[in-house]
């Protein structure tokens, strides 16, 4: 997955867009919609002429209003933590690593010495792919709510979330086992990164138990027979949840009242020149993420599979971005060539897919092995009938002679990196870093 972003972003190409905002005046009230449909289909504006064009078009014309609706949002508060949701946001907001947050994880759900009440285990198990919860943690959450910060934000009933694809629901998501125990009351027993992890996970649980947040929203969809603009505001008129768990609540404008079929000119119109943006490679959280949505791993095996990528450096990690290393992408489009049906992510998926069947009794081990292992067997006979063959492909040439017997050197790949080794092996042995 890593290589092959790697190959998107090499292999992409720049285009260039432009966006079109445009401004209305009402009542000495301004508001901004978006072009969003030029003759019923998305608009294609590829060069600053062609915005021009667009703009001085809308500036002659007069616009109907085909949509005017007000409305209540309710933004819901997110799930409790699962494993891979944890080492997402402590890659993002504390800059840990996944190895790091289980780690610490680790230590917080062992226990953790608070004084006069001994040893206690701060949090639930930390591998799960589960968002339930207990109805015993719900209720004294609903309870520590209610005292502090009010019954108003209190959920009404509690919210059905859907069960992912490839959850296993073994355990119940990650929360603190007391939510009495606050992490500024008792930050003296812990250290910064027991802590740091404690107040997100304890922040998050009490936020996913809270009452959502309500925002006014207005809708306006304007047209004049060629272009379709779009607008939209959104005030916050109720934090809920986002009382203690930041989400972006910043007023979006103001659209005033207009009727219905009302004709409205243009003020103004802005146009901006974009370009196209390559994918962004992976970070652990991003990488960890993909993994969970294509079923790749359990939560037990995230920040191993990553630990195993960095120690083999297949991968080197800068400003907490992944990038694959030469040897890397050595191994990656070997591997691929010679086991073309086993390193593809979906054959990764399927067989996650399948031990979860043998181990809930739907599927005999011994019948997935011989399947598996008719195609493994026919993969190896052909790579150990062709290992010389393989060995050359991967091999760099060089202008440089051996020193002993005058044949040229050639760059191989040992398992401590890159050598200069003579092309005459087995012949001659000689070998230089």
């Amino acid at each position: 997955m890593i290589c092959e972003r790697e190959d998107k972003i090499r292999n992409f190409k720049e285009e260039e867009y432009w966006t079109v905002k445009v401004l209305f005046k009402k009542d000495s009230s301004d508001f901004t919609c978006d072009l969003v449909k030029i003759d019923g289909k998305k608009p294609e504006i590829s060069s600053e002429k062609q915005a021009n064009d667009v703009k001085n078009d809308i500036l002659k014309s007069a616009f109907h209003v085909t949509k005017y609706q007000k409305s209540k949002r309710k933004q819901q508060p997110p799930p409790p933590y699962i494993t891979s949701s944890l080492q997402i946001e402590a890659s993002r907001k504390l800059n840990f690593s996944a190895k790091k947050t289980m780690m610490v994880a680790q230590q917080l759900f062992e226990g953790i010495d608070l004084g006069k009440k001994g040893t206690t285990g701060l949090i639930t198990y930390m591998r799960t792919d589960s968002t339930r919860i207990s109805e015993k943690a719900r209720e004294s959450a609903k309870q520590f709510i209610a005292s502090t910060y009010g019954e108003e934000y209190t959920q009404e009933k509690a919210i059905r979330r859907k069960t992912k694809k490839f959850a296993q629901e073994a355990h119940e998501a990650i929360r603190p086992t007391n939510v009495r125990l606050m992490p500024q009351n008792i930050k003296q027993h812990l250290s910064n990164d027991q802590y740091k992890l404690y107040n997100l996970i304890f922040t998050r649980f009490i936020a996913s138990q809270m009452a959502p947040a309500i925002f006014d929203e207005t809708k306006i969809e304007l047209e004049d027979g060629k272009y379709t603009l779009k607008g939209k505001t959104s005030v916050l008129i109720f934090d809920g949840f986002s009382k203690i768990y930041p989400i972006d609540t910043k007023d979006k404008g103001h659209i005033p009242s207009i009727d219905k079929g009302e004709n409205i000119k243009p003020k103004d119109v802005e146009t901006v020149q974009h370009f196209t943006q390559p994918p962004a490679r992976y970070t652990e959280g991003t990488l960890v993420k993909e993994l969970e949505a294509k079923g790749i791993g359990r939560p037990s095996t995230y920040a191993s599979i990553i630990s195993r990528l960095l120690d083999k450096k297949y991968v080197i990690e800068k400003s907490k971005t992944m990038f694959p290393t030469e040897l890397g992408e050595i191994v990656e489009k070997t591997l691929v060539k010679l086991f073309p049906d086993i390193f593809h992510v979906q054959f990764t998926s399927k067989m996650e897919m399948e031990l979860d069947e043998i181990e809930e009794g739907k599927k005999k081990y011994l019948d997935l092995m011989r399947e598996f292992y008719a195609k493994l067997s026919e993969r190896m006979k052909n790579v150990e009938e062709n290992r010389a063959n393989i060995k050359k492909e991967i091999q760099e040439e060089t202008d440089k002679k051996c020193p002993k017997c005058g044949a040229p050197l050639v760059i191989k790949w040992g398992r401590f990196g890159k050598f200069l080794a003579c092309s005459n092996y087995p012949d001659c042995k000689y070998t230089e870093p």
